[in-house]
């Protein structure tokens, strides 16, 4: 079982809107749907991938 899922080369994962509806309140002012999470851009969770929270893009 893989723990964390790596972007493409040329792709970022960003926050979906599900994954801003999960986002604690406490940081919810850090971040925007459709933008990359700051340290997550290229690797994340695969959690976060399976369920919806993020999703990858081409640059």
């Amino acid at each position: 079982m893989a723990y964390n899922k790596m972007a493409e080369d040329g792709n970022i994962f960003v926050l979906t809107e599900k994954g801003y509806e999960m986002t604690p309140d406490s940081v919810k002012h850090e971040r925007k749907i459709g933008n990359p999470l700051k340290g997550y851009e290229q690797v994340v969770p695969a959690s976060w991938f399976e369920k919806g929270y993020v999703e990858e893009i081409k640059l």
